[in-house]
């Protein structure tokens, strides 16, 4: 009889979502609305980096802060919202927590080099000088918009 080689099956390539999850501490409940979003934030993020098998660690662990910081923004954006539509007002407390989460964020994304629009700032308003110059009006050249005769 003839010798039967067998193999081990090669195993899948970890799907991101897989790798996503794997992420999660141990006793997160992996099908909480919390590690949902996760997931598809930290999927977002990854493919605006360009895919995940490029990135080093530390910006897998800078994608994975941001991707929690952004759920709890958006989870202190709700109460904020229901606070407001049920004519509470919103602690001090709380509007500074959120500011500092969402300057938080927006480090992290810079950090990672994820910007907000394609358009830099730079790009997107005339400079003082090109003002002067007459070069960076957005309405008509030489004129401003808006401006009274």
């Amino acid at each position: 009889m003839a010798d039967i080689a067998f193999r081990t099956p090669a195993k899948p390539a970890p799907t991101l979502t897989t790798a996503a999850t794997s992420l999660l501490r141990p006793d997160v409940e992996r099908n909480s609305p919390w590690a949902k979003r996760y997931r598809q934030l930290y999927g977002k993020y990854v493919a605006d980096l360009g895919g995940g098998t490029g990135l080093s660690e530390g910006q897998r662990q800078l994608v994975r802060r941001c991707a929690a910081i952004t759920i709890e923004l958006e989870f202190m954006e709700t109460k904020l919202a229901n606070a407001r539509a049920r004519g509470r007002s919103t602690r001090l407390d709380q509007i500074e927590i959120f500011q500092r989460a969402l300057n938080t964020q927006k480090r992290l994304l810079e950090s990672l080099g994820i910007h907000r629009g394609r358009i830099a700032a730079h790009d997107a308003a005339p400079s003082l000088s090109s003002i002067l110059r007459g070069e960076g009006s957005r309405g008509s050249r030489g004129s401003r918009a808006g401006a009274r005769p």
